[in-house]
């Protein structure tokens, strides 16, 4: 009995950290960093300093509750490893990134709108279901753990129209 008292203290506690540190809904950006909008000093404000790492397209943070992997900016139309050169944005402005959850948080208690969202199961893995919005730039992945939603990881990609807009004839 004490250690479930343990572990499912140990869940709220993650739990509160992940949504508290989440203000607002996910098509907002986690933590705010929004894709054609933040740049590299943004982030750092955020996220602090990246850690260590020797990819060459992904700059990588860790927060208490995340692995965030960001893709920046290269300079503008410039062929770049990644598509780093890919669009008509300042040098270090956020193309895309990943969130990557330590803990799985469970998906009906996360700010979304779930009806804008289309959704698919994993044909080799039926646990897991994706939920995509290209109006938003949004890709959710998550997992059936114990018959509940469990979020996992969350793309922020470029929209539809950003792309149309900023994307270079390279």
């Amino acid at each position: 009995m004490t250690i479930r008292i343990i572990n499912l203290s140990f869940f709220v506690i993650t739990f509160a950290s992940v949504v508290s540190g989440q203000q607002t809904s996910i098509e907002n950006g986690w933590k705010g960093i929004r894709v054609f909008s933040n740049n590299r000093n943004d982030v750092e404000k955020i996220l602090g300093i990246p850690i260590a790492n020797d990819d060459k397209i992904y700059t990588v943070y860790a927060s208490k509750d995340a692995r965030v992997a960001i893709v920046f900016s290269g300079v503008p139309c410039k062929r770049a490893v990644g598509g780093k050169g890919d669009f008509k944005l300042p040098e270090g402005t956020v193309i895309e990134y990943t969130v990557s959850l330590k803990s799985p948080v469970p998906l009906f208690e996360f700010d979304w709108k779930k009806d804008i969202y289309s959704s698919s199961i994993d044909p080799h893995r039926p646990n897991v279901k994706s939920y995509y919005n290209s109006r938003e730039g949004v890709w959710l992945t998550t997992e059936l753990i114990d018959g509940q939603e469990m979020l996992g990881r969350i793309w922020f990609l470029a929209t539809d129209n950003q792309k149309r807009q900023y994307r270079c004839n390279l």
